[in-house]
Protein backbone atom coordinates (compact mmCIF):
# COMPACT_ATOMS: atom_id res chain seq x y z
CA UNK A 1 0.00 0.00 0.00
CA UNK A 2 1.54 3.05 -1.07
CA UNK A 3 0.83 6.83 0.90
CA UNK A 4 -0.58 8.93 -1.18
CA UNK A 5 0.77 12.86 -0.93
CA UNK A 6 -0.65 14.78 1.30
CA UNK A 7 -3.20 17.97 -0.43
CA UNK A 8 -3.70 21.01 0.87
CA UNK A 9 -7.21 23.29 0.22
CA UNK A 10 -8.14 24.02 -3.52
CA UNK A 11 -6.83 20.22 -4.44
CA UNK A 12 -2.84 22.04 -4.56
CA UNK A 13 -0.04 19.80 -3.64
CA UNK A 14 1.72 20.81 -0.49
CA UNK A 15 4.32 24.07 -1.08
CA UNK A 16 6.94 24.52 1.39
CA UNK A 17 5.82 27.39 3.81
CA UNK A 18 8.02 31.50 4.06
CA UNK A 19 7.73 32.70 7.78
CA UNK A 20 6.10 36.15 7.68
CA UNK A 21 8.57 38.74 9.47
CA UNK A 22 6.12 40.90 11.39
CA UNK A 23 3.40 38.67 11.72
CA UNK A 24 4.65 36.47 14.90
CA UNK A 25 3.03 32.64 14.17
CA UNK A 26 2.00 33.02 10.58
CA UNK A 27 3.80 31.52 7.76
CA UNK A 28 2.71 31.37 3.80
CA UNK A 29 2.78 28.85 1.05
CA UNK A 30 3.09 29.48 -2.73
CA UNK A 31 0.05 29.73 -3.24
CA UNK A 32 -0.73 32.70 -0.88
CA UNK A 33 -2.57 30.58 1.64
CA UNK A 34 -1.76 32.26 5.13
CA UNK A 35 -1.24 29.90 7.87
CA UNK A 36 -1.40 30.17 11.64
CA UNK A 37 0.76 29.36 14.45
CA UNK A 38 -0.95 25.92 14.50
CA UNK A 39 -0.42 25.19 11.08
CA UNK A 40 -3.90 24.86 9.34
CA UNK A 41 -4.83 27.50 7.19
CA UNK A 42 -6.53 30.63 8.22
CA UNK A 43 -10.41 32.15 7.00
CA UNK A 44 -10.07 34.65 4.39
CA UNK A 45 -12.40 37.49 4.71
CA UNK A 46 -13.42 39.58 1.64
CA UNK A 47 -12.85 43.34 3.11
CA UNK A 48 -15.62 45.66 2.67
CA UNK A 49 -13.55 48.78 1.84
CA UNK A 50 -10.82 48.07 -0.11
CA UNK A 51 -11.69 45.14 -2.22
CA UNK A 52 -9.17 42.35 -0.81
CA UNK A 53 -9.02 39.59 1.96
CA UNK A 54 -8.31 39.53 5.20
CA UNK A 55 -7.20 37.39 7.45
CA UNK A 56 -8.16 37.41 11.62
CA UNK A 57 -5.01 36.26 13.79
CA UNK A 58 -5.31 36.03 17.94
CA UNK A 59 -1.81 37.76 17.83
CA UNK A 60 -1.97 39.83 14.75
CA UNK A 61 0.83 41.91 13.38
CA UNK A 62 3.51 43.50 15.40
CA UNK A 63 1.59 46.80 14.88
CA UNK A 64 -1.50 45.21 17.07
CA UNK A 65 -3.74 44.82 14.08
CA UNK A 66 -5.72 41.46 14.20
CA UNK A 67 -7.38 42.34 10.89
CA UNK A 68 -4.56 41.81 8.05
CA UNK A 69 -4.42 41.86 4.12
CA UNK A 70 -3.63 38.74 2.35
CA UNK A 71 -1.06 40.12 0.05
CA UNK A 72 0.56 42.19 2.81
CA UNK A 73 1.30 38.91 4.63
CA UNK A 74 2.45 37.14 1.01
CA UNK A 75 4.40 40.14 0.10
CA UNK A 76 6.12 40.50 3.52
CA UNK A 77 7.19 36.25 3.45
CA UNK A 78 8.26 36.47 0.04
CA UNK A 79 9.38 40.59 -0.82
CA UNK A 80 10.77 41.12 2.71
CA UNK A 81 9.42 43.38 5.01
CA UNK A 82 7.32 46.81 4.22
CA UNK A 83 10.33 49.40 2.62
CA UNK A 84 8.69 52.15 4.06
CA UNK A 85 5.18 53.58 5.67
CA UNK A 86 4.59 54.93 2.25
CA UNK A 87 4.48 51.22 0.73
CA UNK A 88 1.55 49.05 0.67
CA UNK A 89 1.22 45.51 -0.80
CA UNK A 90 -0.45 45.92 -4.13
CA UNK A 91 -2.12 42.46 -5.71
CA UNK A 92 -0.78 42.82 -9.77
CA UNK A 93 -3.35 41.40 -11.70
CA UNK A 94 -6.38 42.95 -9.91
CA UNK A 95 -7.89 39.16 -8.67
CA UNK A 96 -8.23 39.13 -4.55
CA UNK A 97 -7.98 35.84 -4.47
CA UNK A 98 -4.82 35.96 -6.45
CA UNK A 99 -2.43 35.93 -3.77
CA UNK A 100 0.32 34.04 -5.46
CA UNK A 101 4.02 36.06 -4.45
CA UNK A 102 4.94 36.62 -8.04
CA UNK A 103 1.21 38.45 -8.15
CA UNK A 104 1.78 40.59 -5.05
CA UNK A 105 4.66 43.40 -5.09
CA UNK A 106 5.35 46.54 -2.87
CA UNK A 107 4.36 49.53 -4.33
CA UNK A 108 4.44 53.59 -3.11
CA UNK A 109 0.98 54.66 -2.06
CA UNK A 110 1.02 57.12 -4.78
CA UNK A 111 2.13 55.11 -7.35
CA UNK A 112 -0.70 52.53 -6.24
CA UNK A 113 -3.58 54.32 -6.32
Amino acid sequence: MTRRARVDFEGTPPTPRAPAPGFPGLSVDGSGAVYGPSGTPLKRVRARTRGNLLVNCARGAEDGRSWIPVDEVVCSAFHGPKPSSDHWAKNLSGDMYDNRPENVAWVLKSAGA
